[in-house]
């Protein structure tokens, strides 16, 4: 008789060693071995949300209701003129909010809001490394907005944008720093 976990090879007289599970074992358990032994787990790239992007017709009303409402106030209020936008800011936890008010109905946000009006723009998943995860997205075949995939938003954080024509209609967009 061989030891646990050894049996001899099918004919061949050598003896070899052999994942052993008991006789009484319940699915769940041999589920969670066949897991542990076969497979180390991918981590994902979403790390956590970075910022919800919501698009409104008045931005001053909008703060105004967050306030009344929620008792939030922004942490910054600015205008982008060159952009054609004013934004308020607002930090919760490690996410940020941004309430956007096109100031040209005719750039992509005034149009976005033209056609599907106020509400989310955008969610930015936040990642790490978010050079190389540029790089993997295009390797996988998506194409992306922006220079090398990579842009800087206004507030001085990266981004990187999959253009919607490779997810499906969907716009990812996912952000560091």
């Amino acid at each position: 008789m061989l030891p646990l976990g050894f049996h001899e090879g099918a004919g061949s007289g050598h003896i070899s060693q052999a994942v052993v599970m008991p006789l009484r074992m319940s699915l769940a358990d041999a589920v969670a071995i066949a897991t542990w032994q076969g497979a180390k787990k991918e981590q994902p790239m979403f790390k956590y949300v970075h910022h919800v992007h919501y698009v409104v017709h008045n931005r001053d009303a909008m703060v105004d209701y967050l306030e009344k409402t929620f008792g939030m106030q922004p942490d910054q209020l600015v205008v982008y003129e060159d952009r054609g936008m004013k934004d308020a800011l607002y930090e919760v936890g490690q996410t940020h909010i941004q309430i956007t008010e096109p100031l040209d109905p005719n750039s992509e946000i005034g149009r976005h809001l033209a056609t599907h009006g106020p509400g989310v723009y955008h969610v930015a998943w936040g990642v790490d490394h978010i050079q190389q995860v540029a790089r993997d997205l295009v390797a996988k075949g998506n194409n992306m907005r922006g220079k090398d995939g990579i842009t800087e938003s206004p507030r001085g954080y990266l981004t990187a944008n999959i253009d919607p024509a490779s997810s499906h209609g969907l716009w990812f967009q996912l952000a560091e720093g």
